[in-house]
């Protein structure tokens, strides 16, 4: 059997002392049970401790992945979006654009997903056809502000933020599709045409829809953590 754990950074000394002491069990001579761990940075941190050292005896092969070249970096946006169906005559990225996107990602991965998520919901806000270094940039400051403000301890201002523009794209974008509407009913000879431009602004929203959905969910996860993080400070005994 195989166990897979992902985020391995997260686990206390504790639970990783129990996954080597399952590596003890064995059928016919052969393990019942392999560990397989995937970690950020952190977690090779944890394994250099003194206390992991009969862990740490009982790996087999590690492997350190490092960040993705700027070359790597364009191939693999552009095969994250081939997988989704993207087309390069639909929307285009610069090469300045590629360039900026390495610069504040500074090519890892979980980076790239992270900012070309926003820049694409900045692309389809913005209702661009190509993405030039100026959008990058400008999705590189509001990234950078959103950090400083988590920083500081604005996290319900920077989803709050994040969830009222998205908010505001997906009104106009309902307004457009009620004036629709309306003409289909006022013109009938027209319903075709305008049943076709509707189904078009529909697909359009869906992309916002599970954005703002994503950014619910995470803001009610901020709001809770800084709620707990409020009360276990109040718990705390003066000295």
């Amino acid at each position: 059997m195989l166990l897979v754990v992902d985020e391995a950074q997260n686990l206390p000394p504790q639970s990783l002392e129990e996954l080597r002491m399952l590596s003890n069990f064995q059928i016919a001579e052969a393990p019942l049970l392999q560990s397989f761990l995937l970690g950020q940075d952190e977690f090779r941190i944890t394994l250099q401790d003194p206390g992991m050292e009969q862990l740490r005896q009982r790996v087999i092969a590690s492997c350190h992945l490092t960040p993705l070249s700027d070359s790597e970096t364009r191939d693999y946006i552009e095969h994250r979006l081939q997988i989704v169906g993207w087309q390069s005559d639909e929307l285009r990225f610069s090469d300045d654009a590629y360039a900026a996107i390495y610069r504040y990602t500074e090519g890892i991965p979980r980076r790239v997903n992270v900012f070309c998520d926003r820049l694409l919901l900045y692309g389809f806000l913005e209702e661009l056809r190509e993405f030039s270094a100026d959008a990058v940039d400008a999705v590189g400051q509001e990234l950078t502000q959103d950090d400083r403000q988590l920083a500081g301890g604005g996290r319900a201002a920077r989803g709050a933020r994040s969830i009222l523009r998205v908010s505001h794209a997906m009104e106009q974008r309902l307004t457009e599709l009620e004036s629709a509407m309306e003409t289909v009913l006022k013109y009938p000879e027209w319903q075709d045409v305008q049943m076709e431009r509707l189904e078009r602004r529909i697909l359009k929203l869906e992309p916002a829809i599970q954005t703002l959905r994503r950014q619910l969910i995470d803001l009610d996860r901020r709001m809770d953590d800084t709620l707990s993080d409020a009360v276990k400070t109040e718990e705390q005994p003066l000295p």
